[in-house]
């Protein structure tokens, strides 16, 4: 009898996200609904504002950075946060974002990162 593994159809991929100030509000690029698979690496980048992330129920990264709120990812204005791998753990992950130098308004509903499930073959 063969065990059933757990394996992603398909190649793990770079998910690129910046946080900006665009007339006055504080946004996600390119957009506010993520969806990221296990092993993905996600790259965190604060173009002009100083970008703060705090998951809400849980961290998506095997690094469980984010989460709770006395680890938040701190991402200084003009540089990339070090590149997180996704976890195994599938849901929709949102956090509160928050930019600062220059301040921001938040957006009223939060960004998500979605973890799909695994696939797994026989």
């Amino acid at each position: 009898m063969q065990k059933k593994k757990a394996s992603k159809k398909g190649s793990k991929a770079t998910v690129s996200i910046t946080y900006k100030c665009i007339s006055g509000t504080c946004e996600v690029k390119p957009k506010k609904r993520i969806t990221v698979n296990q092993g993905d690496t996600v790259d965190m980048y604060a173009d002009n504002v100083d970008a703060h992330v705090v998951f809400q129920l849980a961290s998506p990264f095997e690094s469980g950075a984010g989460f709770p709120s006395t680890n938040p990812i701190s991402i200084p204005k003009g540089t990339h946060h070090h590149p997180e791998t996704v976890d195994s753990v599938s849901g929709t992950f949102s956090y509160s974002l928050k930019c600062t130098k220059p301040r921001c308004l938040s957006s009223l509903d939060n960004p998500e990162m979605v973890n799909s499930p695994a696939i797994f073959d026989a």
